[in-house]
């Protein structure tokens, strides 16, 4: 995983363990990617790829659910049971 990470650049910091036990740098590749990359892919063999969303006005992730998924989604099926055969 140590040379995926190099290619994944800032963007490495949200699947190493390690950068966060060094929270200045962290902070300097979040700021980083928030001037220039707001929305990185991060895809590794190890991880479903995911973008990391590191500042708000990236694009309302919260109401473009098309795009931003964080889960199964429930939905609520309405329907009628045919009448019993007698």
């Amino acid at each position: 995983m140590n040379g995926d990470l190099a290619k994944l650049g800032d963007a490495g910091i949200f699947v190493d363990p390690r950068a966060y036990g060094r929270l200045d740098s962290w902070h300097a590749s979040a700021a980083r990617l928030r001037a220039n990359d707001p929305l990185p892919l991060v895809e590794l063999d190890e991880y479903v790829p995911f973008r990391a969303v590191t500042r708000h006005a990236a694009g309302e992730p919260e109401y473009t659910t098309a795009t931003f998924v964080g889960g199964p989604k429930r939905m609520r099926i309405r329907y009628r049971l045919p009448p019993a055969a007698a």
